[in-house]
């Protein structure tokens, strides 16, 4: 299981989670789960929430907040990304596009000028 690591060895992380795969795969209860579990063990567990997150704005919000994630645990991208650097782990579930370096480093990437969240320089576990 995931939370034992976490447990041990973070003192903060940020979870980055996508609409599409909480459709197919109901993961924003478990993810949940161990956000506040890490939280009552007293980590610093915060949701960055990228501005094209779902397919209308708000969405990813709702969602998490459908799951049991408190307010004061979802941060917009821009109220984030200063912090990134920080992070001890970063788990991204599903969306990769919002995490992904090449919009910003690769001028012939498709993404190429979409603002992303600062994840490329941490260690993050992706599915």
């Amino acid at each position: 299981m995931v939370l034992l690591p976490l447990k041990l060895l973070v003192s903060s992380s940020v979870f980055m989670h996508e609409i599409a795969v909480d459709n197919v795969m109901n993961t924003a209860g478990a993810i949940a789960d161990i956000a506040l579990k890490l939280r009552k063990e007293g980590k610093d567990v915060k949701f960055a929430v990228h501005p094209v997150a779902g397919r209308m704005p708000g969405q990813l919000n709702v969602m998490l907040a459908e799951a049991g994630i408190p307010y004061d645990m979802v941060f917009e991208m821009e109220e984030i990304n200063h912090e990134m650097d920080s992070v001890d782990v970063a788990m991204v579930i599903g969306a990769n596009d919002t995490v992904n370096s090449g919009a910003e480093e690769d001028p012939n990437s498709a993404i190429a000028g979409m603002p992303v969240i600062q994840v490329q320089f941490h260690h993050f576990l992706s599915k």
